[in-house]
Formats: structure tokens, sequence, C-alpha cells
């Protein structure tokens, strides 16, 4: 079985007992810092660890011609120009920290400064004076919503990167934000509540960006301002029940979306719990299973056992039905909560996954399709295809056909549908798409109101080049394009109404690792069309994740140089200018050393050991061996064709195999 620490996300709740058994959860890393020196921007982990995994990076993504989008936006971001340049002699920084963590030294740039400056230095976009906000107008860029989008802006434009003259207020109705990558992992108890949350309250005070808890109802685009429900202000001291305007120079939008079919379907919305919003999700299925557990007790079970239907083959779906046999298998006297890592499913927990199609994940290759069913399968989840939900009553699902599927409990993991905010901005004249999406160009601006952005799940991006198909309401996509927000904000807000030409397109890539959690410390992947599984395909996204989220733990990160941290969050930047990269490394702000002296220096692994490794499936498998193998492959096309090759020739020996055992003698 997995060695992978199993932790319940309500620690109070005796009805999903810890395996003590197993050893601790290894402890954040944390980087060490001094008290002196401006903050680096650690906004480029998704640009400069993630794009060996899932794809080109978005950044240096541009027109065929090579033209000026990709040149701006390496002049932008020098370490992710310096980073790609030559993706093979940076063997040294073989950890996605280590990696991280020298892109910061290198990158202490203010983005408002550096996103219009030549490449020889100078600045083509006016006097240094105006670069430092020294005399520029007065800049008041408003965030609405904690998305994984915005909360790169606010780490970006933090209080020691961007000048005096520019003002962000974010706005939100939660203090928190959930990161859907951790959340099915919550719901199986591989983590606690508070690991997959963002606090947003204390990345703005550090940021120095105004944090308004309240909820935006109405926009006006020719006033450029916003209202506020009110009851809800920065801080219990100001909350007010009147309304409020905001006003706004430019103002981004990265409110998530809503469940597909939850308020259409008769019944959905009472007899449900939906996987949106997602902050809800873990503390219904918490109420839902301490009251399961109370009825196992009382003996109140009909038949002795529960079935669970999740609606929707989709990734949160799949994701979900295995969660929830890891959740719910102890109650039932399941060997390690899990089976599929060694435990059998127990027949008195019934999951039902329904899928409206004919199969799941259709666009991936038959070997990848074919590993995903026989993972299901050992875990006990019934996938019931071409499954349309008419109706919900209390007690069962109602397909189209007039079937009849009861329940105990049933998930509403049907997909996204668009944010009820984005009809209210339709309404004012803002273009939204018939289905209520946001309308934005490649450059994530609203194609009817240039100072109006969004990004992630609440919005369709429009006039992608070659007419590509609009990408998928993914969390990558999000998380790959806040490095394209951040830069073309703050392109619009130096140069305000700054035209197309002058922005970042983002290029969503057409192909990406695919991380699938099983729930009981076991992952399934998808890459190249090959099906990675085992334990160390979940060390590898469990590394990409908590890395993602340590970057946005305020602990985590250093002080301002001259400005007090309990300084008040609603100002400007700060006076001086950050420093260059060589006072950033001399002032020691970053050391390495604790990352760089763990690390050897990495070697290809010829093809054919490379296809071994990566169809293993045991629990000794190093999850950064293979993550090398995927980004070797990644940035050389030779080398992954051998291995693909390779993974064909050992696939073809094992068919011929098989084969010859099944003929009797």
């Amino acid at each position: 079985g997995s060695s992978v620490c199993r932790l319940r996300c309500s620690e109070s709740s005796p009805a999903f007992p810890r395996a003590d058994s197993r050893p601790p959860r290894r402890p954040r890393r944390r980087t060490r810092t001094t008290a002196s020196g401006p903050s680096p921007l650690l906004i480029l982990i998704p640009v400069l660890v993630l794009p060996f995994l899932f794809g080109k990076s978005p950044l240096l993504s541009g027109p065929p011609d090579g033209s000026a989008s990709a040149s701006a936006s390496a002049r932008a971001f020098p370490a992710a120009a310096e980073a790609f340049s030559s993706p093979r002699t940076i063997r040294r920084e073989i950890s996605p920290a280590s990696y991280a963590a020298a892109a910061a030294n290198r990158l202490a740039t203010n983005p408002l400064q550096s996103s219009s400056s030549s490449p020889d230095g100078s600045d083509d976009g006016g006097s240094s004076e105006e670069a430092a906000g020294m005399s520029s107008p007065l800049r008041r860029l408003v965030l609405v919503g904690g998305g994984h989008g915005h909360v790169q802006v606010i780490k970006a434009l933090n209080r020691s990167a961007r000048p005096r003259n520019l003002l962000v207020t974010l706005i939100d109705v939660q203090e928190d934000a959930s990161y859907s990558g951790m959340v099915p992992g919550c719901v199986s108890g591989l983590y606690s509540r508070e690991q997959t949350l963002i606090r947003l309250r204390p990345l703005a005070e550090w940021a120095g960006i105004e944090f308004v808890r309240d909820e935006v109802v109405d926009v006006d685009p020719a006033g450029r301002r916003l209202c506020l429900r009110g009851g809800g202000g920065s801080s219990a001291a100001g909350r007010t029940e009147e309304k409020r305007w905001v006003e706004y120079d430019a103002v981004s939008f990265d409110i998530g979306s809503a469940s597909r079919g939850l308020d259409d379907t008769p019944g959905a919305a009472e007899h449900c719990i939906p996987t949106r919003p997602i902050s809800d999700l873990v503390r219904r299925i918490d109420e839902a299973g301490e009251e399961l557990r109370k009825k196992i007790q009382a003996g109140e079970l009909e038949d002795g056992g529960a079935h669970v239907v999740v609606v929707g083959g989709g990734a949160a779906g799949i994701e979900l039905s295995m969660a929830m046999r890891a959740r719910w298998g102890p109650l039932f006297d399941e060997g390690g909560g899990g089976a599929g890592a060694g435990g059998t499913p127990s027949p008195r927990l019934r999951i039902t996954l329904l899928d409206s199609g004919e199969e799941l994940f259709p666009s991936e290759t038959k070997p990848c399709r074919d590993a995903l069913r026989s993972v299901l399968s050992r875990r006990g989840v019934d996938v019931r295809h071409s499954s349309s939900v008419r109706e919900i009553s209390p007690a069962s699902v109602i397909l189209d056909d007039g079937t009849e599927l009861p329940f105990t409990h049933c998930l509403w993991a049907t997909g996204a549908a668009s944010h009820p905010f984005a009809d209210a901005m339709g309404r004012r004249g803002v273009a939204t798409t018939d289905r209520g999406w946001i309308c934005v160009s490649p450059t994530l601006q609203s194609v009817s109101h240039p100072d109006i952005f969004a990004a992630g799940d609440c919005c369709q991006i429009e006039g992608l080049d070659g007419g590509r198909a609009l990408p998928p309401k993914a969390g990558v996509y999000a998380v790959r394009s806040g490095p394209i927000l951040v830069e073309n904000l703050t392109r619009y807000l130096k140069k305000k109404g700054a035209g197309d030409g002058d922005m970042i397109r983002y290029v969503p890539q057409d192909d990406f690792l695919k991380l699938i959690m099983c729930g009981d410390g076991t992952a399934l992947g998808f890459r190249f069309g090959l099906p990675l599984e085992g334990k160390w395909v979940w060390d590898l996204k469990d590394r990409i994740d908590t890395m993602f989220m340590d970057l946005f733990d305020a602990e985590n990160l250093p002080p301002h140089k001259g400005i007090p941290q309990d300084a008040a969050a609603a100002g400007g930047g700060t006076d001086e200018s950050p420093g260059s990269d060589e006072e950033s490394e001399e002032d020691g702000e970053y050391d390495t050393a604790q990352y760089d002296a763990a690390e050897e220096a990495w070697h290809s692994l010829p093809a054919l050991e490379a296809a071994k490794l990566l169809g293993r499936t045991d629990d000794d498998v190093n999850y950064e061996e293979a993550w090398h193998v995927l980004r070797d492959m990644m940035g050389d096309d030779s080398y992954k064709d051998a291995v693909l090759e390779a993974v064909a020739a050992r696939s073809s020996e094992e068919e011929k195999v098989v084969r010859t055992a099944a003929v009797p003698p």
C-alpha cells in the first residue's frame, strides 16, 4: 500500500479515524530570507516549473513568425527567457523548489517598469520619473475574486514591486480561497482543509493591497465603477449596511463558475451536494459523514449500507467517486480506507458514477482509457454511460429514460456554468457569450471594454490563432494565464488605453499532464498518450500542488525593505525602486543552498530505461526521476519519440507473452 499519511479534513470529527501508524507528512520547505532587500516576485512557478510537465510556456508562446509578442514577454520576464533559452543547461536545479528559488533570485524587477523596457535597458515608454511613478497620475486597479490567476497578480504587484501611483484593491466574499487541485485530496483525507486554503487577507496585507470582504453586485462600465452589496468591509470596524461604489482605472474578474445544471434540474439543488462553491463541499461531506456514522452505529441504514451517486463523468466526478470510497470506506471496515492499494471494496458502500457520454475521457488514447477503467473498477466504482439526469428526488436519481437509481447521498459534479454575476455584466453592455461567459480576447481583455480583464473559469477566450478550440474549464489554464494577466494589466496601467498590439497573447497549450487523484495515496496521469500510475504519480501531483500553495503562504514571504510589515494596506508602492538582480543575490534574500546541496547532476536515461520507469506502478519509483524523464521528453522531440517507441515495443512484447500464455498446451 501507500506510505502517504492520511489526514482528516475535520480534526474534531471521530467519523474518520487517522492512520497513526503511517509516517507523518513531510513539513513544508521554507525559503530562508533576511530582513533586508525588496521581495523578489515568485509568480513564475507556473511558467518555469510546470511547462516541462504541462506544455509550452505561455509567456514564450506567440505568433508563428516570432513577432513582437514573444520578444516582448521575454523582455518583461528575463528569468523566463533565460531559463528557456537553453533548457539543457540548467540541470543543477533539478527539483521544482530549487528551480523556482533560483528563478526568484534572478527576478527582482518592477513589472510596471520592465514591461516597456527595450532590450538594451532603455525605456521606450516615457521618462524615468514616470516609470518610477514619481509624476504619473494615480491609477486604481481592482481585483474581483481571489482565484488562481489573481493570487499571482497580488504576489507580483506587492508593495516593493509596484510604483507609488498604483493603488490595488482585492474584493472577495471570503477571506480564504480554496485551491481546487487539492480539494479531492482533502475529501479523501489526504489533506486537512487548512492545507487547501489560500489565505487572502494575510497575502493582501503582505503585498500592501487593500482587502475588502464584500460582494460586487453591479458594474458601471461607462463610469468605471463597481457597486458593493455592503455588510462586509475590509475590517470589522469598517463594515456598513450601505451599498458603496468603488472606482477603477482597470478591473479584473477571477470569480470562478457555478455548477452546471444544478438550478435547472428539478430537485438537484435540494437533494445533492454540489462541487461548487468549493468552500462548502468539504464541510457538507463532513456533515453527511458524521450523520452516516451515527446511523451505522444505531443500525438505521437500510440493508446496512450506503449508496453514493456521483453525477458527472469529468475529472471532478471521477476524482470524487474515488475520494468518497477512500473517505467513507473505513466506516464499513475497508482496510486502509482505500480499496485499490491493497484493500477490498466493501459491498456495503456502493459508488456509482453517472456519465452522459459513451466513454470517459474520449479524447485520450486507448491505453489511457483502459487504465482509467481499471483504476475505477479496482476501487469498486460502477460507471454508467449515456446516463442523463432528468430529476432528483429525495432518495433517487431519475434518468431521462425513466430509470431510477436509489441513493443515500448524491454529489453533483457536472462541470462549470457561468457565474451569475456575468449575466449582470452582460445586461450592462459587457460582452458575454450566449452561455454567460465573459468574452475576452487572447490578451484577457474584454472584447467590448479594454479596461475590463478576466481570467479563469469565468471567461471564454475568443480569437485564438488558427481557430483553436477554446480551453476547457480546468485549473491548469487559470494558473498558466496568471503571468499573462500580470503583464497585460501592468502594460495597460502604464500606458492607459494600450492597444492589443502592445499586449501579450495567451496561447493555451494543446496538451498537458493530466493527474487524477485515486484517493489512496496513488494517482493516475496521462501524458504523451501514455498512462502513468502509482504512488510516484501522486507524489508528483502532491509536490506540484503544495509547492504552488507555498508561494502564497504569507508566513513564507520575506519582509519588504524599508516598509514595516504592519503598515497600512491601502497604500501605493514603495518610494524605492527594487534593487538589481546582483543586489538581490548579494543580500542573500533567497538562499537556494538548502535545495542545491541535496541535488545531484541529472543525466538523461536511455530511452528503454525511461520507458520502463514510466511504466512502473510500484511504490519504489522516485517521482523526481520520473519528472525528469517527462521534462526531457517535453524539451527534446527526438528523445520523446525514442521513449514512445520503446514503450510501444515493450507493450507489443507483453501482449505476445499474454497471448502465448493463453494458448492451451
